[in-house]
């Protein structure tokens, strides 16, 4: 790999064009699209267009996934859900990165987390009984 890229915009090279399909990312078969970093007007990625059996797999996959989410206890749903939230927190630089490369999306608010804020409150019933709305 390109020694002046970023450990970020190595990955984005790595699974440019991808799907994550199963828990794996797979070479999608579709078409190409560009991603122009704005900043620069370099590519900085592509993206796969999904074909019929790509959208297939993927309906399946989320079928099958949905029945074991609802076959998990609350606290388990919950847990998992926290689980989320952490990796995105640890994710939060490269997710600022990617986000200004591929969007020109100022750094600081690609990097906020009032998504997170709300993913943790939505898991924490003890907080949504005691919190009023804001």
């Amino acid at each position: 790999m390109d020694k002046s890229l970023t450990p970020t915009q190595e990955l984005m090279q790595k699974i440019s064009g991808t799907h994550w399909l199963d828990n794996n990312y797979v070479s999608g078969n579709g078409s190409r699209t560009a991603i122009t970093d704005p900043a620069t007007a370099l590519q900085c990625g592509e993206f796969a267009h999904a074909t019929n059996t790509e959208i297939d797999s993927a309906v399946r996959n989320a079928n099958r996934a949905q029945r074991e989410w609802w076959s998990m206890s609350a606290l388990d749903r919950a847990n998992a859900l926290h689980s989320v939230a952490d990796k995105m927190l640890a994710m939060t630089a490269t997710t600022g990165e990617v986000l200004t490369r591929e969007m020109g999306k100022p750094f600081l608010k690609a990097i906020g987390k009032v998504a997170l804020r709300h993913l943790r409150f939505a898991t924490t019933p003890k907080l949504r009984a005691t919190t009023k709305d804001e």
